[in-house]
């Protein structure tokens, strides 16, 4: 039985989602057609190996971006050889991190954060297990350096598709996206999706939140693919831009 889903959602991209897992964790990853390469976009929960249940999704050579260095984004990250991330995320992605599937594993303020953003805590955060014998004591995200930097303009060109890069911080430091001019389409990373953003977290910087969703805002996007949530169009995308900024503002008056 896998344990990813995934959803063909247009222009050569898949959404791949972990069910099983519980709304805070359920990351989205994109694994990116680019004729006689891959663009992976995130990596998700480290699991179940992606490598072995998606061989037919990929080709190699396979390129990881990283939007940011949260768990539910870079745990499978050590199963491929070329890791692109921002330099503000280096450190984290270099720490062996335990998994977290139960709230008790949590820090405090980051279960504050995500219940104040609208998130709620089942006593664990799986439905089943990925594999026989599984133990959440055990499960520990091992470190995976990006191999090479990516900031603020660089183009990433992966087989046939090229990417821009845009460092949007606000819920990490070094948290990016990936623009395709081409087709519009966007990954966001964990900054804007269609479900609760959290930019309350001990890392996050709630007026570079505001300023990066404002900067998504005007962007020439055909299809935003958010860390979390379905797929949406340009004028979703703005709508949920908008209600972000418009519910700010008002909590800084």
């Amino acid at each position: 039985m896998t344990w990813f889903e995934t959803e063909d959602v247009g222009d050569g991209v898949t959404l791949v989602t972990e069910p099983h897992a519980a709304e805070f964790i359920r990351g989205n990853f994109f694994i990116v057609d680019c004729s006689e390469a891959t663009l992976l976009v995130d990596s998700g929960l480290g699991l179940a190996s992606v490598v072995a249940e998606l061989p037919a999704e990929m080709r190699d050579p396979v390129t990881l971006v990283l939007t940011h260095a949260h768990n539910d984004h870079r745990g499978g990250a050590p199963e491929f050889d070329v890791r692109l991330a921002h330099r503000l995320e280096q450190e984290v992605l270099s720490q062996r991190v335990h998994g977290r599937t139960r709230p008790g594993d949590w820090p405090a303020e980051n279960l504050r954060a995500a219940k104040a953003s609208g998130y709620t805590f089942p006593p664990y955060m799986l439905d089943r297990t990925p594999h026989a014998g599984f133990d959440p004591e055990d499960y520990w995200l091992e470190p995976a350096p990006a191999t090479a930097f990516v900031d603020e303009g660089d183009r990433v060109t992966i087989g046939s598709r090229e990417f821009t890069v845009l460092h949007l911080p606000g819920h990490t430091p070094g948290g990016i996206g990936l623009l395709e001019e081409a087709t519009g389409v966007f990954f966001s990373g964990d900054l804007l999706y269609d479900g609760p953003l959290v930019d309350g977290l001990p890392e996050s910087n709630a007026a570079d939140f505001a300023a990066s969703v404002a900067r998504i805002r005007d962007l020439p996007i055909d299809r935003l693919h958010g860390g979390h949530g379905p797929s949406v169009s340009h004028d979703r995308a703005v709508e949920l831009a908008d209600r972000y900024l418009a519910r700010t503002e008002g909590a800084a008056k």
